[in-house]
């Protein structure tokens, strides 16, 4: 029995937003050389890093959101209480406009930081990224899960090694 590369036969080919991903945690770790050993404390202040910038980022985005109603309400209309729906409309139109624009920043801010983090705990935890474009098929096997899991990526569902990964997971348990 022949087995194929690691990388062949883990991986499916890369959407657009994983490749991206790759390269980008690529990108960061010939930046950052990794650990000679894991750091467990450097571990755990990456992560709460990552969770306090999230955090950060949802309370900035509410807060924007918040007073751009706030705002619109007490300084873009005269008497909000007396103006009819169809009156309403523009201000609302624009209010749905900037919470659109502030959630997309938002939500990308949010990936970047997510890459971000799963490529510094994988650089803490000691993976060593070759200098060259060469990169052994198991370490870019693990650059390319590492972005599928900061991309929140579902397992792919194609077999590994012949073996189905999903066999016995129904449908309704996969979408919980």
């Amino acid at each position: 029995m022949t087995l194929s590369r690691p990388d062949k036969e883990y991986a499916p080919a890369p959407g657009l937003a994983q490749r991206w991903a790759s390269r980008y945690v690529q990108g960061y770790l010939r930046r950052h050389p990794a650990l000679d050993s894991p750091d467990p404390q450097a571990l755990k202040r990456a992560r709460r890093w990552i969770i306090a910038w999230a955090a950060l980022a949802g309370l900035i985005s509410g807060t924007l959101i918040g007073s751009a109603e706030w705002w619109m309400r007490e300084f873009a209309t005269s008497p909000w209480e007396a103006m009819s729906l169809r009156e309403q409309l523009p201000y609302w139109a624009g209010y749905l406009a900037v919470a659109g624009c502030v959630t997309a920043l938002e939500i990308g801010f949010l990936y970047w930081n997510a890459l971000r983090g799963v490529a510094n705990i994988t650089r803490l935890a000691g993976l060593r990224y070759g200098q060259t474009d060469a990169l052994e098929p198991d370490i870019q096997l693990t650059v390319h899960g590492v972005s599928r899991s900061a991309l929140e990526y579902p397992s792919p569902g194609s077999l590994i090694y012949g073996v189905d990964p999903h066999a016995y997971l129904h449908g309704w348990k996969l979408t919980l």
